[in-house]
């Protein structure tokens, strides 16, 4: 499996991650898995992927072409109309793969970011064909589950950029550690807010070094209860348990 996960930034854009693990049979493999769709006028798409590689590669496709054909029809307002196109790729994805994704299921995340002056990026994810927007953060992958439990506890909308950057690379790292098939580094692109739908990539190599450079769990923990008077004061009581 694998780990993708979307965070809303401060000042409404999005950080959008994923890890660059494949696996198939006893090998892996690094590989992007955002995918980017930015000839179309009226946004830009960005799409990151958890489940079977190659369905997930079809459905990239068959978004990007569904979206082109929509706006070459000048009778259809793509902007208001771009779910429409992406739910039917995906449920003709989910009819021509029903076998495949019935055994292995795929997750997306899908962030669109209008053209328009003014205009946040919306960011959804995918339940089978259908899309659902969240308006802070979601995760699909095999990574989801620890994703979730420090993200509730360690995310605020609202945080400094680098704050945020440097909160999903740690998050990528624990799932790295304690998920199956989450690894191999992480990708991370900041989709910013306004008319132009600016981006900035952090690489992998740019992650790795944060990863490498926040402490461990455990020297971020008890150095803190040792500052804190009342943890010190249970820390100096005689053992419970003598």
């Amino acid at each position: 499996m694998t780990l993708v996960a979307a965070f809303r930034a401060r000042q409404g854009g999005v950080l959008l991650c994923a890890d660059r693990k494949e696996e198939e049979g006893y090998t892996q493999r690094e590989i992007d898995k955002i995918y980017y769709i930015q000839e179309l006028h009226a946004f830009q798409v960005f799409i990151a992927g958890a489940g079977p590689t190659t369905i997930i590669k079809k459905a990239n496709e068959y978004i990007h072409k569904a979206l082109l054909n929509a706006e070459s029809d000048r009778k259809t307002d793509i902007l208001t109309h771009h779910c429409a196109c992406i739910e039917s790729s995906l449920k003709a994805i989910y009819s021509e793969y029903k076998e495949e994704l019935d055994e292995l299921p795929m997750g997306l995340i899908i962030v669109v970011a209008p053209r328009v002056s003014g205009s946040a990026p919306i960011f959804y994810k995918t339940d089978k064909s259908v899309l659902s927007i969240e308006p802070l953060y979601c995760a699909h992958g095999s990574g989801r589950i620890i994703s979730d439990y420090l993200q509730d506890r360690l995310y605020r909308h609202g945080m400094h950029n680098n704050a945020l950057a440097l909160l999903a690379a740690f998050i990528f790292r624990e799932a790295e550690r304690k998920a199956s098939g989450v690894g191999l580094g992480t990708d991370m692109v900041f989709i910013n807010e306004g008319g132009q739908a600016s981006r900035c990539e952090l690489g992998w190599d740019t992650v790795t070094q944060l990863q490498a450079d926040i402490p461990p769990l455990m020297n971020a923990i008890y150095p803190c209860w040792e500052r804190d008077a009342k943890t010190l004061d249970w820390l100096k009581k005689k053992e419970f348990c003598t």
